[in-house]
């Protein structure tokens, strides 16, 4: 008995040490390159690049910003760029909604694109997929609002973040470092659990409840825990744990594909959707549209994978080697 409750908690810790370390092998780099991004000025050009976009969602052109900002960095920049602009600052329920979708959809790229990379998605199909997805989340909500001609009223932020002098490399070194040692914290805990529910049976029940779901989007029942782990807590940690599960062969190339393509897409469903909360954004884009809309797009995009042949497949998708 004592023998097996040690081997169990080596395997545990064995089993978090192999993935927060393929996990900091990524983010070191990706971080320090956006880090490199936003010294260099490569946010206030790429905002200039998406100001002429804005009008398709009825934004002030200060909104390219805040995009831009969630986009080579994460929400909490962009929130104190939003918050920074008076503009902004006096959007309507649903102008506010349409921008929090956006930047939910398409926030942390180079970072996300990284982890994404590592599961097998290719680099362009994974930036195109996202950037294509948001723009029409956007374009869509803002139409149903419009048509509806629902949530006119001014929105009431009830918190933003207030936007702070820029961190010297020392400062940002060290905020980096606690960030990167709170997700390593995270996965141990995670591990524990997932193995303490394997025990228990509780994963095969999760399966279970969720498989009519996943054989819409074309997944197996074994990819049931991976996407609940990214949906609820990010896509930085479910990829981790699915470069751990398919490099130990338990889930398909096919399955890896579609579950980090709706993990993309929806995620960080408790962090993220209270941060956009605050602005004044409305529920039913943060949370209903936005996981309707990611259900719907990779439900078709799995009818069109299973389409492919395999050389396509891997050509244009996947990669067939991590």
């Amino acid at each position: 008995m004592k023998e097996s409750f040690v081997l169990f908690f080596q395997e545990v810790g064995s089993k978090s040490t192999r993935i927060s370390l393929h996990l900091l092998k990524l983010l070191i780099p990706a971080l320090l390159v956006v880090r490199i991004l936003d010294e260099l000025g490569a946010l206030e050009q790429l905002a200039q690049m998406l100001q002429p976009m804005m009008s398709w969602f009825h934004l002030p052109g200060e909104a390219a910003f805040v995009i831009a900002t969630a986009m080579l960095v994460n929400l909490y920049a962009s929130l104190a760029v939003w918050a920074s602009f008076p503009a902004l600052m006096q959007l309507t329920v649903a102008q506010a909604s349409v921008l929090a979708v956006l930047t939910l959809v398409a926030h942390n790229l180079i970072v996300e694109m990284q982890i994404a990379r590592q599961v097998g998605i290719r680099l362009r199909f994974s930036l195109g997929f996202r950037l294509i997805s948001a723009f029409f989340m956007g374009w869509f909500i803002f139409q149903i609002y419009s048509w509806l001609g629902i949530l006119q009223e001014p929105a009431s932020a009830w918190f933003m973040p207030v936007q702070q002098e820029p961190l010297s490399w020392w400062q940002w070194g060290l905020q980096t470092a606690r960030n990167l040692a709170l997700v390593v914290g995270i996965i141990y805990v995670l591990v524990l659990l997932m193995a303490l529910c394997e025990l228990l049976r509780l994963t095969d029940l999760l399966e279970y409840l969720l498989n009519p779901c996943l054989r819409l989007l074309g997944m197996s029942k074994t990819s049931a825990p991976l996407v609940t782990i990214g949906l609820l807590l990010g896509l930085a940690i479910g990829g981790g744990f699915l470069i751990e599960e398919k490099r130990k062969g338990k889930i398909t190339d096919r399955d890896a594909f579609l579950s980090i393509a709706f993990i993309m897409l929806c995620h960080a469903m408790i962090e993220d959707t209270l941060l956009l909360l605050m602005t004044g954004s409305h529920w039913s884009a943060v949370i209903v549209y936005r996981a309707i809309f990611s259900f719907l797009l990779v439900v078709i995009l799995a009818r069109i994978v299973s389409k492919l042949d395999e050389a396509t497949f891997y050509r244009f998708l996947f990669h067939r080697q991590l």
